[in-house]
C-alpha cells in the first residue's frame, strides 16, 4: 500500500517524540476515527482503512460499540510502540 499514497508513511514508533515526548492519544484516536486532515490517507468522508471501523461491525450499537473497541485497541497498540 506504501507505494500508492501521496506522501510516504511516517514511523508510527516515534509520534511520542513527535509531539514532545507524550502519547497524543486524543488526537491518534481522532485520525483513525475520521482521517483528520490526513492528505495520504484518501479523503476525510472515507479514509482508506474507514471499511474496517464500520461496515466490519455491523450497523447500530453493535458496530458502534465493535468500531470504538477496533479505535482503542489500534491506540494502545500505537502507544505501546513508541520508542523512548
Amino acid at each position: 500500500m506504501a507505494p500508492t499514497l501521496k506522501v510516504p508513511p511516517p514511523d508510527l514508533t516515534t509520534i511520542s517524540l513527535r509531539t514532545g515526548g507524550k502519547f497524543p492519544s486524543a488526537r491518534v484516536g481522532r485520525i483513525i476515527t475520521y482521517g483528520e486532515n490526513i492528505s495520504a490517507h484518501g479523503s476525510q468522508a472515507m479514509p482508506v482503512r474507514g471499511a474496517m471501523f464500520t461496515t466490519e461491525g455491523g450497523s447500530g450499537r453493535r458496530g458502534a460499540l465493535y468500531s470504538r473497541r477496533a479505535v482503542i485497541q489500534l491506540k494502545r497498540y500505537l502507544e505501546s510502540i513508541q520508542q523512548r
